[in-house]
């Protein structure tokens, strides 16, 4: 594991190859708007074959960021806040890392996050990531990740439409899109 200071990111490589980031520092690809600047997800993640399958900025959905866990309606002080399209508002900051751990076995890392409407901090966030060695097509990736309101705030998971639930662990990947999905 190595962490690249300039753009806030620790890169997961098995031996010589590039298995993913961790994008622990605010992002934003050239040309897209401000307001869609984040951190917090997985970017690039690569299988055995060396392919990255995942999107960050794409033109049409700027808010998609690889491996990511968001909702879209967050109720905080009567308000709905939507972490997923990164609407203004709400966003996401890094704390700080718990634990950079690679040996033979696995690599696993996990870090405290914190979800903020202004400069309230409303849902304390553990991630923990483990990564088991790549075997000769598959790859493995395990996540925990639990929410917590913080202590001086009554924020909640708001409830989906019965149409649509939007909220948890998701990616974004280029492949769906080219087969139409």
């Amino acid at each position: 594991m190595g962490r690249d200071s300039q753009w806030a990111k620790l890169r997961l490589r098995q031996g010589a190859q590039h298995v993913l980031d961790y994008n622990y520092g605010p992002q934003l690809k050239p040309g897209v708007p401000e307001d869609r600047r984040r951190e917090g997800y997985i970017y690039p993640f690569y299988t055995p074959a060396g392919v990255n399958p995942l999107d960050d900025f794409p033109a049409d959905h700027f808010h998609h960021r690889g491996v990511f866990w968001a909702w879209m309606s967050i109720a905080y002080q009567g308000k709905i806040y939507d972490i997923w399209t990164l609407k203004p508002g709400i966003e996401h900051r890094f704390h700080k890392f718990l634990q950079r751990q690679a040996t033979n076995g696995k690599a696993s890392l996990s870090m405290e996050n914190g979800w903020y409407v202004g400069d309230t901090l409303i849902v304390r966030e553990t991630v923990e990531l483990t990564v088991h060695p790549s075997a000769a097509a598959s790859a493995t990736l395990m996540s925990r990740l639990p929410l917590n309101p913080w202590w001086r705030t009554s924020a909640s998971l708001a409830r989906q439409t019965r149409r649509r639930v939007t909220g948890g662990f998701a990616f974004a990947s280029h492949l769906a899109r080219k087969r139409g999905s």
